[in-house]
């Protein structure tokens, strides 16, 4: 079935706009509230995060009853 000629188009905007959109990414700062029951693997996972991207992660630990308020 083909798509018809206004589907099609708007289908290619938004391609268009989300790869000009990804183009013109900066690095941004991200906090990440985390457990302390999960300490080490989220230093490995934001290791690796940090290795492959510009991104900047800061961490704030805490107790699993205090982040889920």
């Amino acid at each position: 079935m083909r798509m018809p000629w206004k589907a099609a188009l708007q289908t290619a905007c938004v391609i268009a706009v989300m790869v000009i959109g990804l183009s013109k990414a900066h690095a941004a700062e991200v906090t990440v509230m985390a457990a302390n029951a999960v300490k080490e693997p989220i230093l490995e996972l934001i290791s690796a995060f940090e290795r492959s991207s510009e991104h900047k992660i800061t961490l704030i630990w805490g107790g699993t009853e205090g982040i889920a308020k």
